[in-house]
């Protein structure tokens, strides 16, 4: 490549003389500067001694010396060879190498004629910076809300561009000013100018040359806003061109004038399929039933563009939409929503989202599939942080962070995240949660462990982040807090080349250790809880006010939040609940575990023999459900009884002798079950208590007979009463179906009226 330095011709009284720059010389001819020093010496030495002084000055050329090679000269600190002189024989020819006296002569010649288009594009930067400097945005303001035109804003920047190149050519051909700005003459301004406009190709102001821009300049106005009418285009406004809706339908009788026109009639009638469940494409409706219905008219059928066009308009879509599609997407999609203020008390809205925050260093065991080995590298990552964040108060209630070298958003950070919220707001009722879609917060795990924590849980839509009030948090407490944290390299949010740090002069051991990270983000989530916005209250203070509504989580709320979960089968259960891998103590018994106990956990169970249960536990307890979620009971933890007499405390002694009650109390229910059989089989088999009622018997003249005929006993008498609650029970059982198939008649009979209200609308609409 030849730079302009490369090349220097000289007139002198010798001619022209065209003079190549030494490292031109050096790069073509492949000599180093050793062998050019040698023959810079050697043509000095051949001349005159008064040219041999000229080198002592800083710029000079050596005269020629006829049959000497390597004619040589200095300036501006470079060498220069005059291209003549450059020997050209074998078997160097080292002037072959480079280009000759014409193509250098033609460079510069070149050079010569781009600095000249230079100078025209010099110009006509100027004029354009002018007039961008005095385009008024008062134009566009005006164009856009008071001209009575509805304008797109790129065309009322464009007519404001135009206006000020109005104003400024007719200023500056009236001042006379052109040859300030390096023109000679008013037409070679006009013909820059328009060049200029031809380029832009403004709207309703297209020119190509100077005098079509003089016909322009004739009719522009003098008063401001009669400049800003006359540039706005006539086709702007006017319904030369619209078809559909042009000529409402007008009742000739009545002279109502209806909504819409007959294009409209059948397109709509088509397009709401109020007929039928399926619903046809928009070219099927165009050619089988606007196409034809129209023509029996005698109309004149619009293109199938346009009725597509016509029906996909928004204001068609918002009417009509609702019978095309249903209800419940014109409720997603068109259906307004009520805005909300800010929320005033804490705990009200709870939101949660993750992030990559402060980097940190740690080592990762590689393996090398070639040497079958594990090595150690010292790898960087940011530490994943899920918070859960109270949208009153912008307080950071509780967080999770993932494992050393993860960035995964697991289920379990999130699980330490909520559960650091619900300890920090006092145990105390949490109203709502919303977080993005993410894995961690949708899955089946997570939205039911979230429902026990939260009374309500929902998500953003897909695709709609700024929903969620977490992604406005995250972005202040990089911006507040984290910005000045040399750890904080790299962040989602500002990442422009302005809110990314330079981690050129950062080696990886720069970087904190894990743990020493965690403590950095600790520390500034604290900072951030308690820092004063704008001199006010800190998150923290507004994070106290809470909620009036606010209560205490019961016991069960908190063992599903904080306690250890297991699945235990019913086998051999022995009154007491050990989940599985728990230590000694942790021990709980079922209350009246021989009676009413079992018989609970085998009804919810199912009944089976191995049936299981699930578990939920903590040191206070332990809650029982069926696999499905049924709640069974709670069941204490066992006052256990010291293994040795010297070493029992009194409330030990009190366990044993409630343990062996307990334990006599059970021994004696299978004898007391037996004894009660045995009462129910004698009095069935001689009565039959069943047979009795159908044969026509009064029950109390049942129970009397009873009573007649067997010894009552105390224990009987109990038996009986037992009975007569039973039968109490079955008769309000059967009362209370009764009433249910009343209610069922009453609710069918509705349904039907609402049926048939329905088929009749359908018929009037036909």
């Amino acid at each position: 490549m030849i730079v302009p330095n490369d090349i220097l011709v000289r007139e002198t009284s010798d001619g022209v003389t065209v003079w190549v720059s030494q490292r031109l010389v050096m790069d073509r001819c492949e000599i180093d500067d050793e062998y050019l020093r040698v023959i810079r010496v050697r043509y000095k030495q051949s001349l005159p001694a008064s040219w041999q002084a000229v080198t002592s000055q800083p710029d000079f050329f050596l005269g020629a010396k006829p049959g000497k090679s390597w004619r040589w000269g200095r300036k501006d600190g470079q060498y220069y060879y005059d291209i003549d002189t450059i020997p050209n024989r074998k078997p160097a020819c080292y002037r072959d190498y480079l280009p000759t006296k014409e193509e250098l002569l033609a460079e510069v010649d070149e050079r010569k004629l781009s600095r000249s288009r230079e100078r025209r594009a010099a110009l006509r930067g100027a004029l354009v910076a002018i007039v961008q400097e005095i385009t008024d945005n008062a134009d566009v303001r005006w164009l856009q809300t008071q001209s009575g035109f509805r304008i797109d804003l790129s065309i009322c920047r464009e007519y404001a561009r135009a206006l000020a190149w109005c104003r400024f050519i007719r200023r500056t051909i009236a001042d006379g000013d052109y040859e300030n700005y390096g023109f000679s003459g008013q037409g070679q301004f006009l013909t820059a100018c328009a060049e200029i406009l031809a380029e832009l190709r403004l709207s309703n102001f297209r020119v190509t040359t100077s005098d079509s821009l003089r016909m322009k300049l004739r009719g522009f106005p003098t008063d401001e806003d009669d400049q800003r009418k006359w540039i706005i285009s006539a086709k702007i406004g006017n319904n030369n061109r619209r078809i559909v809706g042009k000529y409402p339908v007008v009742d000739h009788q009545t002279g109502e004038i209806y909504r819409f026109d007959v294009h409209q009639a059948f397109m709509l009638m088509a397009y709401a399929n109020i007929d039928g469940p399926q619903k046809e494409a928009l070219t099927a409706l165009y050619n089988e039933q606007y196409v034809p219905a129209i023509c029996e008219i005698g109309e004149k059928p619009v293109s199938e563009r346009t009725f597509c066009r016509s029906l996909t308009s928004l204001p068609n879509r918002l009417r009509f939409d609702v019978f095309r599609h249903g209800e419940d997407y014109y409720n997603k999609h068109y259906l307004t929503y009520i805005p909300t203020r800010e929320l005033t008390w804490a705990h009200s809205l709870f939101c949660g989202d993750g992030s990559g925050l402060i980097s940190y260093r740690y080592t990762a065991r590689i393996f090398d599939k070639d040497t079958k080995q594990y090595t150690e590298q010292t790898r960087t990552r940011n530490l994943y942080v899920v918070m859960i964040t109270d949208v009153a108060s912008g307080y950071v209630a509780g967080y999770g962070i993932a494992p050393e070298g993860s960035s995964e958003e697991s289920f379990t950070i999130v699980q330490q995240a909520v559960r650091m919220a619900v300890r920090r707001g006092g145990s105390r009722t949490m109203f709502e949660f919303v977080s993005d879609n993410a894995p961690a917060f949708s899955k089946n795990e997570s939205r039911e462990w979230l429902a026990t924590v939260f009374n309500r849980v929902r998500r953003i839509e897909a695709h709609n982040s700024q929903a969620n009030p977490a992604e406005k948090y995250f972005r202040l407490f990089k911006n507040a807090v984290l910005r000045s944290c040399k750890e904080f390299v790299r962040s989602s949010h500002n990442a422009a080349i302005g809110g990314r740090a330079n981690t050129d002069n950062m080696s990886v051991y720069d970087y904190p250790t894990y743990a020493e990270a965690v403590a950095v983000l600790e520390k500034r989530i604290e900072a951030w809880n308690n820092r004063r916005v704008n001199g006010g209250e800190s998150p923290a203070e507004r994070f106290a006010r809470k909620n009036p509504a606010c209560a205490e989580m019961d016991a069960h709320q908190l063992r599903q939040i904080f306690g250890t979960r297991t699945t235990l089968t019913i086998e051999r259960m022995r009154g007491f609940v050990t989940p599985q891998g728990a230590t000694a103590t942790c021990m709980y018994e079922i209350p009246d575990y021989a009676g009413t106990g079992a018989e609970t956990i085998s009804r919810a169970t199912g009944n089976g023999y191995d049936s299981r249960v699930q578990v939920v536990y903590d040191e206070s307890g332990a809650d029982l459900y069926s696999l499905g979620g049924r709640f069974i009971m709670t069941c204490p933890p066992v006052a256990k009884a010291s293994l040795s007499y010297i070493e029992a405390t009194p409330a030990d002694r009190a366990a044993r002798e409630y343990l062996r009650q307990r334990k006599e109390a059970d021994r004696q229910r299978p004898a007391e079950a037996l004894d009660e059989l045995q009462r129910t089989s004698e009095y069935m088999f001689g009565y039959g208590y069943d047979e009795a009622v159908r044969f026509g018997l009064q029950k109390s003249d049942i129970n009397e007979a009873y009573e007649q005929t067997i010894t009552i006993t105390a224990a009987d008498k109990k038996m009986a009463e037992r009975k007569r609650r039973t039968l109490e029970r079955q008769e309000a059982t059967a009362a209370d179906r009764r009433m249910e198939q009343e209610n069922a008649d009453i609710e069918a009979r509705y349904l039907a009226r609402e049926r048939r209200k329905f088929e009749k609308r359908q018929l009037l609409n036909k």
